[in-house]
């Protein structure tokens, strides 16, 4: 008999472990390594801005290239004189030197970027992650409330028949429950509409469930975030961009280079100049402006104001991005040391009143009213860590970094 007994234990624990394991928990992590890599919806955004940023790099390769050339080919009407040519424009090698640190910026603001679409992504994912994980959270909570409440409800009952308690307790029970109902139907409809739009964002075909609400990041998330926000790697991009642009207004208008070279054949002898049957020229041309003080300047004039302006505007989306920061890592310290202070005093505390005030209630030393106000306590703690993991969560994304935030 108890070698029977052991099998059948040891078999449901197997059966247990197989269900455990088909059953996978789908953790934040996961689903924004999903996004990154595989969700169509944001893998083909991150794969577009990554293909722009190699071609930022093969543009400031081609600085140096010569322009396409320009081919030609003349012919008179008795074809006496058959031409071919080539033209080809080149930079004056001083402005092609100048504009090289400006190609670097436009590369590094393409990687940037890049780091920007990848921090919206992960902010999209995280806040749907996060609203379905506390909805679902919320839902099981109410469940424990109520499921307590309707336990309480028949020891109130119980304590009313025996003349022990006023009709009103019993009314007033009745209707804490009705409105406890109430509040988990609106909770689960939460829980399924936040549900439906995750497994959208992340391309699920099946339920995701259930999910694991975290503490905080993963540190290899932050990682490949990088140390800024996607407004701050905006604003310092167009920043670097337009005191650039500013320093080579006037090279814009540098001279270009023109060299051409041409093939002339005579069929026609005595109409060739040099009396050859085939010729070359060989042209060099400079394109000066010569109307300087006038277009040129005008234009020169215009572009560096226009980019001091546009670096001006760029400080101030950068101030308003850090301003933003800095509330978020004050927000990240309060939520954390607030969830320390719950899960190490508030809710020690508020179990062992509740106990206290049940066990009181019981012997008739205190009334239902007290219990009343003991629960919703400790219900109104247990929700605050619930809201508070999701706080630090969406607050550690917008200063981006442990280390940053308390620093």
């Amino acid at each position: 008999m108890c070698t029977w007994s052991w099998a059948r234990h040891r078999m449901g624990v197997l059966v247990l472990g197989l269900l455990t394991r088909q059953v996978s928990a789908m953790s934040l992590t996961d689903a924004i390594e999903r996004a990154w890599q595989s969700a169509p919806l944001f893998h083909e955004q991150l794969e577009a801005d990554r293909n722009l940023y190699e071609v930022s790099k093969m543009e400031r390769r081609q600085r140096f290239l010569p322009n396409e050339p320009q081919v030609f080919y003349g012919n008179t009407d008795d074809r006496t004189d058959i031409i071919f040519g080539i033209n080809e424009t080149i930079g004056f090698p001083g402005k092609a030197l100048a504009f090289t640190r400006q190609d670097r910026i436009k590369e590094d603001n393409a990687r940037a970027e890049w780091n920007a679409k990848r921090y919206e992504v992960t902010q999209t994912v995280s806040q749907a992650y996060l609203d379905t994980a506390v909805a679902l959270a919320t839902v099981e909570q109410q469940k424990r409330n109520i499921l307590d409440a309707e336990t309480l409800a028949g020891s109130l009952k119980a304590r009313y028949e025996a003349g022990l308690a006023a009709q009103a307790e019993v009314i007033g029970s009745d209707l804490q429950i009705r409105q406890q109902r109430a509040d988990l139907s609106a909770a689960e409809n939460q829980a399924k509409v936040s549900l439906a739009k995750l497994q959208r964002l992340l391309h699920l075909s099946s339920d995701p469930t259930p999910l694991v609400l975290p503490d905080d990041l993963d540190s290899e998330v932050l990682r490949q975030l990088g140390e800024y926000t996607a407004d701050e790697d905006r604003a310092l991009g167009a920043t670097a961009l337009a005191q650039s642009t500013r320093k080579l207004a006037l090279w814009a208008q540098a001279p270009d280079l023109s060299l051409s070279v041409q093939r002339n054949y005579y069929d026609y002898l005595p109409g060739s100049p040099s009396g050859k049957v085939i010729a070359y020229n060989y042209m060099v041309g400079i394109t000066a402006p010569i109307l300087f003080p006038f277009y040129e300047w005008t234009a020169a004039r215009r572009q560096r104001e226009q980019a001091r302006l546009d670096e001006e505007t760029a400080r101030m989306q950068l101030a308003a991005a850090e301003s933003d920061r800095d509330l978020a890592r004050q927000e990240y310290d309060r939520a954390r040391a607030r969830l320390k202070e719950i899960r190490e005093t508030d809710l020690p505390l508020a179990e062992a009143l509740m106990e206290s005030t049940f066990s009181a209630y019981r012997t008739g030393k205190l009334g239902y009213a007290e219990l009343t106000l003991a629960r919703k306590t400790l219900n109104d703690l247990r929700a605050q860590d619930i809201q508070l993991r999701s706080s630090i969560i969406s607050a550690h994304l917008r200063c981006l970094g442990q280390e940053r935030a308390s620093s």
